[in-house]
């Protein structure tokens, strides 16, 4: 004899009785079922039937860096080392996008009688190693200002000037104005990871590009 009470068509106790779907629908159906089996203790279950765009960490009115894309007609992607490739167009309305920024090598390496144009906040005589240990032995003993006037295409040139941008144009959270992402000592601790160096490199030379 058939006991309907234990059908597996039936709704569970206190939840409103589904009609029987279309074809089309069935696979949704059944998805659906299973995120609320159990889903009255869980607010996870809760979380997993919004959309993904729904679920932005960031705090109402937050204010985050976006880089540009440098493809035209390309969506505009979230502007840190782990998240550059995350195309950054789901955000909810209150939050609040700026594209970073930070000054080239050009525009730190300009100087005046040998005295930087633009304020620097740290000597200028400051050899490399002291900032980027092991680094490359040819120019562990050369200072600051000399990578950047006579060997701007290399690595430690280009962390020098994200340097530089780290000290004078970070801020947290960023403005119009102070909008590269990283610290100073961010940008160390990323030249320290062997295995993300060159990952943050790419990302500061694409936003560093502001020369006045």
């Amino acid at each position: 004899m058939n006991n309907p009470e234990t059908s597996s068509d039936s709704s569970a106790p206190g939840q409103p009785f589904e009609a029987i779907p279309a074809a089309s629908t069935v696979k949704d159906l059944n998805r659906r079922r299973l995120l609320l089996k159990g889903a009255a203790s869980t607010g996870a279950t809760v979380a997993a039937l919004q959309p993904i765009g729904a679920l932005a960490t960031f705090p109402s009115g937050s204010t985050v860096l976006t880089c540009p894309s440098s493809v035209a007609g390309a969506k505009e992607t979230n502007c840190t080392v782990s998240g550059v490739q995350s195309a950054a167009h789901s955000f909810a309305s209150n939050i609040t996008k700026i594209p970073a920024g930070g000054k080239a090598i050009s525009y730190w390496s300009a100087t005046t009688n040998g005295v930087p144009n633009k304020p620097w906040n740290c000597s200028t005589s400051t050899k490399v190693s002291a900032l980027f240990p092991y680094c490359n032995s040819t120019y562990s003993n050369k200072t600051l200002l000399d990578m950047l006037k006579n060997y701007s295409g290399t690595t430690e040139a280009g962390y020098i000037c994200a340097y530089l941008n780290g000290t004078n144009f970070y801020s947290d959270p960023p403005t119009n104005i102070k909008c590269f992402p990283y610290s100073a000592a961010q940008v160390q601790a990323y030249w320290n990871d062997t295995k993300k160096r060159a990952s943050a490199l790419a990302l500061f030379q694409r936003i560093s590009t502001q020369t006045t």
